[in-house]
């Protein structure tokens, strides 16, 4: 890029300020390498890496390690559409759930993702999306067909394979129930026609299932 138009600095110019470095982001068109940040401003890797570090920690630059380098660009609304494509064979930073909103405790919310059959429920509880005159909740039969196929449908009277009945036995007598007292879904049991209707922190602990996933995704080999 030719930097022959770039802002000018003031003050040191080896002691960049926070703000100097995020004027200089905001000009660039594409992220900045941390080699050509150092090179730009006349400072150390170190000392750069420094304050790159607390402005990371204020949110306000992500940082994404590529296979020789490391790019460093400004926070945005959406940060998953300036991620960097490096070349690394990487991922793009994945968006943040808002945390913030979660009524549930850390522990609760690891005990719940820590079994694959509610992970799965949970997948296939948030992707549910009934139909306007269809109902709002689901029995647990239909959630164990619903796993199994990859899809959520309501009225599901197909027979069940033995996978999909100790399926059932597992979401009936362990799952859900667990569901239910994180808060995630309203169980009612009523015999084998036992039903449970989706609760708003399902949908947000799908999201930060999804987060955690795509971050298990990209440091992957």
């Amino acid at each position: 890029m030719d930097h022959e138009n770039t802002p000018v600095e003031s003050g040191n110019a080896s002691e960049p300020t926070p703000q100097q470095v995020l004027e200089y982001l905001d000009w660039l068109d594409d992220p900045a390498t941390i080699e050509g940040l150092a090179l730009r401003f006349s400072i150390t890797r170190s000392h750069l890496q420094a304050l790159l570090q607390r402005l990371e920690d204020r949110g306000e630059i992500t940082a994404d390690a590529g296979l020789q380098h490391v790019y460093v660009h400004q926070t945005t609304d959406d940060d998953s559409e300036s991620a960097v494509a490096d070349g690394s064979g990487r991922n793009p930073r994945p968006p943040t759930p808002d945390s913030a909103r979660l009524e549930i405790a850390l522990d609760e919310l690891l005990a719940v993702l820590a079994n694959d059959r509610r992970r799965d429920a949970i997948r296939v509880l948030n992707d549910w999306q009934p139909d306007v005159d269809e109902r709002g909740f689901v029995t647990t039969p239909e959630l164990a067909h619903g796993i199994d196929t990859g899809t959520l449908r309501t009225h599901d009277t197909r027979p069940g394979t033995e996978a999909v009945k100790s399926l059932y036995v597992a979401l009936h007598e362990t799952h859900v129930p667990r569901l239910d007292a994180a808060g995630l879904v309203d169980y009612r049991t009523l015999g084998r026609a036992s039903t449970l209707e989706p609760l708003p922190l399902l949908g947000e602990v799908a999201d930060v299932l999804a987060y955690l996933e795509a971050i298990m995704e990209a440091t992957e080999p």
